[in-house]
């Protein structure tokens, strides 16, 4: 266990689901960054950069391509903002994301002022 988990409970925890993740549900890497609030980062890591390589999981500094993991976490939040009352789902996208959401060449069809959540 990484010399930052073990001086600090909180860590260990996280350390632990994180280990818990590589060893029984065979994921091959999992890593977790908290940030206190003065800005001081800890990194935590487990498991390998790629199943059966043995290559070692990427360090904070790295960049990590978490691919479409990123989407469910965003329906998750937009769907909790809409039951909130914070948003609407049939709203052009343009009115939560103006001037972001505009394609161009093949993807000119995808248009904030016109696109909701909605549409697909």
């Amino acid at each position: 266990m990484p010399a930052a988990a073990q001086a600090d409970p909180e860590g260990q925890k996280v350390q632990q689901s994180l280990d818990a993740l590589t060893e029984s549900r065979r994921f091959p890497g999992a890593l977790a960054q908290r940030r206190s609030w003065t800005g001081h980062a800890t990194t935590f890591r487990s498991g390998t950069a790629a199943l059966g390589t043995g290559c070692p999981m990427v360090g904070a500094d790295a960049r990590l391509r978490v691919a479409s993991t990123t989407k469910i976490f965003t329906a998750v939040v937009v769907l909790q903002l809409a039951a909130k009352g914070r948003i609407r789902l049939d709203a052009p996208v343009e009115r939560y994301l103006p001037g972001v959401v505009r394609g161009t060449g093949a993807g000119a069809g995808i248009d904030g002022r016109a696109n909701t959540a909605w549409d697909r």
